[in-house]
């Protein structure tokens, strides 16, 4: 806040936030070296920026205005060429809040590589009083690549430019307090004049010194340099702008050393000191509606106080120093004034005060239009009786106590009525309105008039804008009357005034306009009558008389026409003259059929045709014996012909494409007995005979009449069909044999009804095809077989068992094979064996048709189970384990028990047996009751039968 009003105070408009230039001088000149010295702004050259747009140039990386600044930065110079120069300079007189002056600004130069001399540049420059350089002040760079700072781009126009965004610049002022110092920014162009360098600047200045927001019982507080320095060196040992400490101690001192982007320093030392504020404030008047309060708050250590925060207890606050409030209700008020010191630290004072009810003053009105009276309706209100009631119209008329009065204001314009009321206990309200007494329109629409009826009046009611409404019923703002009488206009202006004025109009009647524009044959004379009797007539030709008459002499003929009352016009009509016309369609003709004559009727201007047949061009295209006739017209003449036509008939000739069989011949007659022949053969006949040869063939025919007419067919020999179905066949059952008839562009008829060119046979038949190309026939015929294959064996795989020495097996061979060979050699239909495997047996039904099988001999022997009774577990190595054989058994479950039901062995392994032990003892000798449960193998593929269950005992001995 303290800062803000230093550079209000101090340094106004550095940052052209009033958005001009205001406080700034301008000058203008030229590159290189910089020589700006015209004074005056140039448009385009000194330019305010706004907004959130962004720099074209540098591909819109440079923002046109400060990033967290005001709304408002200069551009200086431009992006356009022609060494041009530009200059800024801004004077201040040096004091404590001013002392530290920051500015930011931002480059932008087009690198064309020429000398430094001559390349476009940005200059910064400070002086004091004495004219007399500041050496931290001042900064030159001229457009280059490898500037410290800057980048370089190709932007999107294809130029290579330099830029720097911006840079924040502070400049230490102290040792210049109470002298006044001046900075400058200038930019050129090239010295070559086609290249630009412009910048953007912003400024601003505050007071040089640390800043504090310590506060009493503040377990922390931050010390805050200024900106706009390159580097910052605390006492403490940080380098940041600001640094925070931990449990700060009053009369503590910190100091920082600050550099600028020039190289200068400066120390600036802080003692903390807590900032302590005491609120306070006196309030005047006891009447709701007006009191005044004042600020009596006070700094007791530390910066002074910034702000101010004022809730009066009715929803609305103030931040002013001593605000003027109006309150809505009378009675006890609590106020609040809470104070703030430049570092943040509040004090808080509440008081209650006590208001006196006011009146609430208010009217209302209609305003009137000029001349008439206007009445004032009192709307007050009062919370006490009344004491004093005043009506003051703004037009020096005497005063009114009435409470709703009435008055007429003149003349018209606008006056501020005051109200004022006071009651008894002193307070008072007044209110003050603007009334505007509206003029009524002036409407003038002229004198009367007497005029003839082809010289219109306007009548013109003026007043733009308003609405009117005219004796003729029209609303707009003019008329032109149309028949005579009293013509007048109501004119209302937009608030309602209104005004009239009436006008005599007399129109008297004029001649009536009867010539027209008229053309005719150049052969009949044209009769023009102006007609009017009565009136008095003068013709362009030079006659008096009121029709005339024109022979061939075309032209614009008028006439002059006068009425008693002397009321004229001018009439006239164009005559023109059309040509003659005449027709020639030439003598009678003779032509052949399908020839086409063309009667031309002849071009004439403007002309229009009709032939006999209803056509209407200019010729008539004739294909039939008759008479032909046309009518040609211009309009206005006209001429006639008829000519007659005689066609013979050509020759009939009725020869067409013709296709056959290659084993055919075919002759080609032109017919037309009595006629003449050529032949594209060559021949002179009526008739030639074809054999084998296809292509085209032609013949041109002339009649007796000497009428000619050609034809010309092709005629296509097909050939032969070429057939061959093989020889008879015979097939096994389930082969099939494919046949193949197909000859191009071909149709087929199989003896069993089948249509298509190939098919598939597997059943035995003869079969007969036709095969059709439309033209040539064939046919074949084939026989096919169809052998049985024999019948696979009835068994191909058999379980037994030939432990039994007696057991043999009978294998047999297909029931249906004619001869039958096994892999044992025989060849009978069924062989004994007794050995288990693979039996192969092949069957055959000549020629071709075999069955070759495989017989399986699997051993399968059924399940048996063996218990001995007895066993002595002694260790001597005989008969001392229980072990159950078994064959062809697949799961087992084998349980001991003793002859209280306890299990003393159980197992489902095979060749597991019990050794006379249960939980690490002998058992004793005795009776032992078993269990053995198994599922047996029912055939040699593994697949079990049902559970089985073996029970007994074993006797153990010892």
């Amino acid at each position: 806040m303290l800062s803000t009003k230093a550079q209000q105070s101090s340094c106004p408009n550095t940052g052209f936030e009033d958005g001009t230039f205001a406080n700034w001088q301008a000058f203008t000149g030229w590159c290189c070296p910089i020589n700006a010295n015209t004074m005056g702004l140039a448009n385009g050259r000194h330019t305010i920026m706004t907004g959130p747009g962004m720099d074209a140039n540098t591909n819109n990386n440079v923002p046109v205005v400060a990033p967290g600044g005001g709304v408002y930065s200069a551009r200086l110079g431009n992006d356009q060429t022609g060494s041009e120069a530009e200059r800024l300079r801004y004077s201040m007189v040096v004091d404590a809040n001013n002392s530290l002056f920051l500015y930011r600004y931002a480059v932008v130069l087009e690198d064309p590589a020429h000398d430094d001399a001559e390349q476009p540049r940005f200059q910064i420059r400070m002086f004091n009083q004495n004219n007399q350089p500041i050496d931290c002040g001042l900064y030159d760079v001229t457009a280059s690549a490898g500037i410290p700072g800057f980048q370089t781009v190709v932007n999107q126009f294809g130029s290579t430019v330099v830029y720097k965004n911006w840079t924040t610049v502070g400049m230490d002022l102290t040792p210049y307090i109470g002298q006044t110092v001046t900075i400058e920014f200038a930019t050129g162009d090239c010295s070559l004049g086609g290249h630009y360098g412009y910048a953007y600047l912003d400024c601003y200045c505050s007071p040089l010194q640390i800043t504090s927001d310590f506060c009493p019982g503040s377990l922390t507080t931050t010390l805050s340099a200024p900106t706009g320095f390159t580097s910052y060196a605390w006492s403490t040992g940080a380098t940041t702008p600001s640094i925070t400490i931990v449990n700060p101690i009053e009369g503590q001192t910190y100091t920082v050393t600050l550099t600028s982007v020039t190289g200068c320093t400066v120390t600036l030392t802080s003692v903390l000191t807590p900032a302590i504020v005491a609120s306070g404030f006196a309030s005047v008047g006891e009447c709701m509606n007006n009191v005044q309060f004042t600020d009596n708050s006070s700094v007791i250590s530390g910066p002074a106080i910034s702000n101010w925060l004022w809730n009066f207890g009715d929803g609305t606050t103030s931040t002013l120093q001593n605000p003027v409030h109006s309150f809505d209700s009378p009675g006890d008020h609590t106020v609040t004034l809470v104070v703030y010191s430049a570092a943040d630290c509040p004090d808080t004072l509440v008081q209650t005060i006590n208001l006196l009810p006011s009146p609430i003053v208010d009217f209302s009105f209609t305003p009137p239009c000029l001349g008439e009276q206007m009445t004032f309706t009192n709307n007050s209100v009062l919370g006490n009786a009344m004491s004093q009631l005043r009506w003051d119209f703004g037009d020096g008329s005497p005063i009114s106590t009435l409470s709703n009065p009435s008055h007429v204001f003149s003349p018209a314009g606008t006056y501020n009525v005051e109200l004022y009321i006071s009651d008894v206990l002193g307070c008072s309200d007044s209110l003050t309105l603007p009334v505007t007494i509206t003029p009524l329109p002036t409407v003038n629409i002229g004198p009367d008039q007497v005029t003839c009826a082809n010289q219109p009046v306007v009548l013109n009611a003026a007043n733009a804008g308003s609405t009117y409404l005219w004796s003729t019923g029209q609303t707009t703002q003019s008329i032109t009357p149309v028949s005579s009488g009293n013509h007048w206009v109501i004119v209302t202006l937009p608030n309602g005034c209104a005004n009239s004025d009436t006008a005599l109009v007399t129109l008297n009647p004029i001649p009536i306009d009867v010539l027209d524009n008229l053309t005719a044959c150049i052969e009949d004379p044209v009769v023009l009558d102006a007609q009017n009797t009565g009136c008095t007539y003068l013709w362009n030709t030079g006659a008096t008389s009121q029709s005339i008459t024109i022979n061939a002499a075309p032209g614009n003929y008028t006439v002059v026409i006068t009425t008693p009352l002397g009321c004229t016009i001018t009439d006239g009509a164009q005559v023109a003259f059309a040509p003659s016309v005449s027709v020639n369609l030439g003598p009678d003709q003779l032509l052949c059929d399908q020839e086409v004559a063309v009667a031309n009727a002849g071009v004439f201007p403007n002309a229009a045709y009709l032939w006999s047949d209803g056509s209407t061009n200019q010729t008539l295209s004739v294909t039939q014996s008759g008479p032909v006739g046309v009518t040609v017209t211009n309009g206005y003449c006209s001429a006639s012909d008829t000519v007659g036509y005689l066609f013979y008939p050509l020759p009939v000739l009725t020869l067409t494409d013709t296709a056959l069989c290659i084993e055919q011949t075919l002759t080609l007659d032109a017919g037309n007995a009595g006629s003449t022949y050529l032949w594209s053969t060559g021949a002179t006949t009526q008739s030639i005979t074809l054999a084998e040869t296809s292509g085209w063939y032609g013949v041109a025919v002339t009649t007796p009449d000497g009428c000619i007419d050609s034809v010309r067919v092709q005629v296509s020999f097909i050939p032969s069909i070429v057939l061959d179905l093989g020889p008879d066949s015979i097939l096994c059952r389930g082969e099939s044999l494919v046949l193949d008839a197909y000859n191009p562009n071909s149709v087929y008829q199989w003896s069993d009804g089948i249509t298509t060119f190939g098919r598939v046979v597997s059943n035995s038949q003869n079969l007969i095809v036709n095969v059709n190309n439309g033209y040539c026939y064939g046919s074949d015929t084939i026989s096919v077989l169809v052998v049985e294959n024999p019948l696979p064996v009835l068994v191909n795989a058999v379980d037994v068992c030939f432990e039994d020495p007696r057991v043999q097996l009978t294998l047999d061979g297909s029931p249906t094979g004619t001869f039958i060979f096994w892999s044992t050699g025989d060849t009978t239909r069924s062989i004994v064996v007794r050995d288990y495997g693979q039996y192969i047996v092949e069957a055959l039904n000549p020629p071709r048709c075999v069955k070759i099988d495989t017989i399986q001999v699997r051993e399968h022997c059924p399940p048996r189970v063996f218990i001995p009774n007895t066993f002595t577990p002694d260790n001597d190595g005989t008969n001392d384990f229980f072990i159950p054989v078994s064959y062809n058994v697949s799961t087992i479950d084998f349980k001991i028990f003793n002859r209280w039901g306890e299990i003393v062995f159980e197992t489902d392994s095979h060749g597991k047996g019990w050794d006379g032990y249960h939980s690490g003892k002998v058992v004793p000798d005795g009776v032992y009751n078993y269990r053995f449960t198994f599922k047996p193998y029912i055939d040699s593929y593994g697949g079990m039968g049902n559970e089985e269950v073996l029970t007994g005992h074993v006797t153990v001995l010892r």
